[in-house]
């Protein structure tokens, strides 16, 4: 599911890549500590660390972790407290309160929410609220979560992944984790065709019981290839439900799939394409970028559609799914055809982003994450925001971003910034000014994007 650093394989997956084992951080004396048991919290700094850090930043230990992050990557990491400045996060006054976010994942994280706590409080966010809702395999037995598995292991760090990158954005928001559990013999399989129609089968009651405003669905199923035509019926099938979200006023998210253009091969050679659910025109698919930022979130250089070692953002045309209407003004980019994405944040591995994660009784660590797994979850999260400032659900926001984005200008006005550096993979789309098959309309800026879709 995780991918490795320099992993390039077009499979299904669910969309984030880890980097390397974690960042211990220089006020964690000694290495790791294997007495602990998996959940207890981290030891205090080193007297080399301030007492009494502000209020509003982030523990001193999470610098330390920074750094040794930057040492071990040779390259950047940033932290959620960067990433909340970079997308104006921090200049809102809305925090998600009073809304819900679903987050449907396989398999989960035995320590999801003690991580998810000390993660909260290193970065001097909110308290959580945070519910687990399981659900068994067909079997009725859930496989046991097993250290030794890599497929596991790769997935909890994805869960985490994706239930801290809500929490950064909208940290009074309450997170709903529906955890897929795999069935003995199946959790070292990773994404099969049984584990992604259970997924949209959670996705489906989310929708049918409208218990959540916003749904972050954090798995990508290549439409080309093997598996995607062995689901192109369930594609199908879920359409209806997807739209029904839509009508109920809630927004569903998915990655735009960490393969690039070409996530499939047929005999050997790369085939273009995209990936579902994203491809679904009901869904806000997220893409990936490359960022650079100094210290202090701040822009030291202009995002780049992300095409690193760890992968590269999804992007093209869908062959299961006709252009839908809010994209007739973007024809000549997309053609006949749904075009992903629809909007792209930060996924690079080359600029990755440090999760708070716990693996196995080690000392707690901070460990460098990639993919559209992190684009996705992030933007739900400011969409949790957007729903508390308009004091109702914003709901599907295709048409009116996309109104927004017909003009550059404009568009920046409302928090829509355009993207022009970069391509999406080998034989990848090329980001231009205003819509393209790499970075869809751009980025975003949430203090002026907030405001922008509440005043309707």
């Amino acid at each position: 599911m995780g991918r490795g650093a320099r992993a390039r394989v077009g499979v299904a997956v669910v969309a984030g890549a880890v980097l390397v084992a974690g960042c211990q951080g220089a006020g964690d004396e000694g290495g790791p500590d294997r007495t602990r048991g998996a959940g207890t919290a981290e030891r205090v700094p080193g007297s080399q660390a301030p007492a009494t850090p502000a209020a509003d930043e982030p523990d001193p230990s999470v610098q330390q972790a920074q750094e040794e992050c930057r040492k071990e990557q040779r390259t950047s990491c940033y932290t959620f407290d960067q990433l909340r400045t970079v997308y104006g996060v921090k200049e809102l006054k809305a925090t998600g309160k009073g809304q819900t976010v679903a987050v449907v994942m396989p398999v989960g994280s035995p320590v999801l929410e003690t991580d998810l706590r000390a993660f909260s409080e290193k970065l001097r966010l909110a308290a959580p609220q945070i519910e687990v809702v399981r659900h068994a395999p067909d079997s009725g037995e859930a496989a046991p979560f097993d250290w030794d598995s890599d497929v596991m292991v790769s997935q909890a760090k994805d869960t985490t992944l994706a239930v801290q990158a809500v929490h950064a954005m909208a940290p009074e928001a309450k997170v709903v984790l529906h955890q897929v559990d795999a069935a003995p013999g199946e959790a070292d399989e990773g994404l099969t065709a049984d584990m992604a129609r259970r997924l949209a089968d959670v996705a489906r009651q989310v929708v049918e019981d409208d218990s959540a405003d916003v749904l972050s669905v954090s798995f990508a199923v290549p439409e080309k290839g093997e598996l995607g035509r062995e689901l192109r019926t369930d594609f199908e099938e879920m359409a209806p439900v997807f739209l029904d979200a839509a009508r109920k006023g809630i927004t569903v998210v998915a990655p735009a799939g960490d393969g690039g253009a070409a996530p499939t091969e047929e005999d050997g050679k790369p085939v273009r394409g995209v990936s579902w659910p994203a491809s679904d025109p009901s869904v806000f698919a997220v893409g990936g970028l490359r960022l650079g930022l100094d210290d202090e979130g701040r822009r030291t250089d202009p995002d780049v559609v992300w095409d690193d070692r760890a992968g590269a953002s999804g992007g093209g045309v869908s062959e299961v799914f006709d252009r839908p209407s809010y994209q007739n003004r973007v024809e000549p980019a997309v053609g006949a055809r749904r075009g992903v994405p629809d909007l792209a944040m930060t996924a690079s591995g080359d600029g990755s982003t440090m999760i708070h994660f716990t693996e196995d009784g080690k000392t707690p660590t901070w460990v460098p994450m990639a993919g559209t797994s992190l684009a996705a979850p992030l933007f739900a999260g400011i969409v949790a925001d957007a729903d508390q400032e308009a004091g109702d659900r914003v709901g599907r926001l295709h048409h009116h971003l996309y109104e927004m984005g017909r003009d550059v200008d404009a568009g920046r006005k409302a928090g829509l910034l355009d993207v022009t550096h970069g391509t999406n993979g080998d034989d990848g789309h090329r980001a231009t000014r205003g819509y393209d098959l790499a970075s869809g309309l751009g980025t975003l800026d949430a203090s002026l994007l907030v405001p922008a879709l509440t005043d309707r």
